[in-house]
């Protein structure tokens, strides 16, 4: 499965600044993880299971970035599971092509580089910015834009974006939250999140 030419080059171009400094291990790491995770070897793997690897690797990737990477590399017979062996060479040549064009530029400024980098490790966003970006990673996994997903995942995920976000949720309310605003074994997004950012 692949992506079209212009469609990649535009992705790349836009995640390219997004990735500098990526050090080309981190998704070989990556890649092992998920391949103990697809013992089957499908080739494919949950959304959810990758945003939590990649945001816990902490890939310096957008979240509106990773959901137009999702979206591109997502199997055709189920869009909430992604091909992530391309997806990570696709994440792969995006890191390589900064560096060649790097290379290229002759730019070595590592100490500027160094002093970014640093700036971003220790910026600290405050409770509702980081609340603000669980939002916007829960969104992703509402494929049909229906304003649900299903309760058990909502709760994973709730749970996970807790410790990933520092939010410090308490688990007993993200179940009563989970069980208040669910409907058919559904959560309504965006009434579960409006009661956790009231909390």
């Amino acid at each position: 499965m692949l992506i079209k030419t212009n469609t990649e080059s535009c992705l790349l171009l836009a995640i390219c600044e997004e990735l500098q400094g990526l050090d080309s291990q981190i998704t070989q790491n990556i890649e092992k993880k998920l391949m103990n995770l697809d013992p089957s070897h499908s080739g494919i793997i949950h959304q959810s299971e990758l945003t939590y690897l990649l945001l816990k690797q902490k890939i310096p990737l957008k979240l509106t970035s990773l959901s137009c990477i999702f979206k591109s590399f997502s199997d055709t017979n189920n869009p909430e599971k992604v091909h992530y062996k391309e997806l990570l060479e696709f994440i792969q040549r995006a890191t390589d092509g900064h560096k060649h064009h790097l290379d290229e530029a002759e730019i070595w400024d590592l100490e500027s580089v160094t002093y970014n980098d640093s700036i971003t490790e220790n910026q600290k966003d405050s409770w509702l910015q980081r609340f603000q970006k669980m939002e916007m990673a829960m969104q992703m996994y509402d494929i049909k834009n229906t304003g649900y997903i299903d309760r058990d995942q909502a709760k994973r995920l709730l749970h996970n974006y807790s410790l990933i976000f520092n939010l410090n949720l308490s688990p007993l309310k993200i179940n009563e939250v989970t069980r208040y605003s669910q409907q058919e074994g559904k959560v309504n997004l965006v009434s579960a999140l409006q009661q956790l950012k009231e909390l």
